[in-house]
């Protein structure tokens, strides 16, 4: 579901080259969330499969990368190359 909603999605401005980051990229959004803004306290899910039935999430309190189930609800944070 999070990986349809990152193709699917269009921003206000138009833009329709989003995406899932990374396990290195969620690292460099962890590491610089002061500076971006806007994140939760929560779990993000990256493009990182590890099964199936499984992918990667980050703590955005923490910094943990853990897999969860895919079935589970966690925040999705697209990003885009400009």
């Amino acid at each position: 579901v999070a990986a349809k909603l990152a193709v699917e999605f269009r921003a206000a401005t138009g833009q329709q080259d989003w995406f899932m980051p990374s396990l290195k990229e969620m690292n460099y959004l962890y590491q610089n969330r002061d500076k971006i803004g806007g994140f939760s306290v929560e779990e993000y899910w990256s493009s990182c499969e590890t099964n199936e039935n499984a992918a990667c999430v980050m703590s955005f309190i923490t910094g943990e990368l853990t897999s969860r189930n895919k079935s589970e609800y966690h925040r999705v944070r697209l990003i885009r190359f400009f």
